[in-house]
């Protein structure tokens, strides 16, 4: 899947401008279709801020906004066909994203977190757990904008690996024309790194998003496992999610990153926004936004370690192709290779009995990627075998990693 993505600001009074991208020349008000033609996108979405209202209308109205952004995007088109034509359908979204600040009659009670929180969960419910090429055009995004996007979309890619991104902005609008200025469109070369700290304060606010009543204990335990298991490449660790019912698991997470919305409550001429009947306030508007990010966590890497979750908890094994799909996932040279290793010695020595767990035992079990001699029964050609009783010295050992080595902050 093509997905374009662009922040707009107020299109009311954009001029006509040569658009220059490769060889082709595109007359048009925005960048916005000649970068959808070029990259032959299936979708994209414009953000825009409920801001805009009082551009357009004396009172506040989600639809009068979307409508008059459509009109132009519509006009747009339009010009496009009658001049190139273009058969190409543009398939578009208009995303009305929370605002900031005092404006004439209203206050808008976001943040910057606010509209991120849009913004991800609008790319979510496109991407999904898919393989995607993501094209941003920064051209017409204002102030916090494109900025927040891009941050938004570095933490996504930081998630799913199949993600590629291609960043394209145009030369600036030059003053005091009169003729139509040729502006080219050009893509830029940025490799996003986003910070290590996604999930600010995990042990903090774990307790808050269950009391809020956002998300279940047993899908927050799932993540602990798969954080784990991904973070420090220890399959062993998926034996734990035999604990859990798949189907509530996915069918919870499905419905928090694709049903729920923001929506919106209009008192006394302020704007204010919520999430699931939870009112965004500055206090948990980032916890939200960083639970957000987790549950993409949990709903990427299930669909993805699916088949390998279910050999291991049915077959009480580790098969050697278990490990090759398991190390296609993590994308990692070096883990590759510390994997494959650790699962090839392992499969050569004696198992021993379960041990206490201490400060050495978990270091070795990370530093054996998980194939520890605690939880062998016994190694075949092909496979490993893990003691019946494995499930609980593994949620032991999950319970004082995740306490003792992670602290108040988890990395992903």
């Amino acid at each position: 899947m093509k997905l374009l993505i662009a922040p707009w600001g107020d299109p009311k009074n954009w001029r006509h401008a040569k658009y220059k991208i490769n060889d082709k020349e595109y007359i048009s008000k925005t960048s916005f279709i000649p970068i959808y033609l070029h990259e032959d996108v299936d979708k994209g979405i414009i953000f825009i801020l409920d801001t805009l209202a009082e551009s357009y209308t004396c009172i506040y109205d989600e639809h009068c906004i979307k409508l008059n952004i459509e009109c132009f995007l519509k006009e747009c088109i339009k010009e496009m066909k009658e001049k190139y034509g273009l058969n190409k359908k543009i398939n578009y979204e208009l995303v009305l994203c929370p605002g900031i600040g005092k404006w004439n009659r209203y206050e808008y009670r976001g943040t910057i977190y606010h509209y991120m929180l849009q913004v991800l969960l609008s790319i979510i419910r496109e991407v999904r757990d898919n393989k995607c090429r993501i094209i941003v055009d920064l051209t017409h995004g204002i102030n916090y904008m494109p900025t927040a996007l891009l941050i938004v979309v570095s933490f996504l890619k930081k998630i799913n690996k199949d993600i590629e991104l291609r960043i394209y902005n145009s030369q600036p609008y030059p003053l005091n024309v009169k003729e139509i200025p040729t502006l080219n469109i050009e893509r830029l070369g940025l490799e996003l790194e986003s910070s290590d700290i996604i999930i600010k304060g995990w042990q903090r606010f774990k307790d808050n998003v269950i009391d809020w009543n956002l998300i279940s204990k047993d899908v927050l335990e799932v993540f602990e496992i798969l954080y784990l298991t991904i973070n420090y490449g220890l399959q062993s660790m998926l034996l734990l999610l035999k604990n859990y019912n798949w189907n509530n698991i996915m069918q919870e997470v499905e419905q928090y990153l694709f049903e729920r919305k923001i929506d919106r409550k209009i008192f006394d001429e302020k704007i204010e926004y919520k999430f699931k009947d939870i009112l965004l306030t500055d206090i948990n508007i980032d916890t939200i936004f960083n639970l957000t990010i987790i549950m993409y966590y949990v709903y990427y890497y299930l669909n993805k370690l699916k088949n390998i979750i279910d050999n291991i908890i049915r077959n009480n094994s580790i098969s050697d192709r278990d490990v090759e799909e398991f190390i296609n996932i993590l994308k990692d040279k070096i883990l590759k290779e510390k994997i494959r290793f650790e699962y090839e010695e392992v499969k050569r020595k004696q198992s021993r009995s379960l041990t206490e767990i201490t400060e050495r035992e978990m270091r070795n079990y990370v530093a054996h990627q998980g194939f520890d001699l605690n939880i062998i029964e016994q190694g075949k050609d092909d496979r490993i075998i893990l003691k019946k009783d494995a499930v609980s010295y593994l949620n032991k050992l999950k319970e004082k990693l995740i306490r003792e080595w992670l602290g108040n902050t988890i990395m992903i």
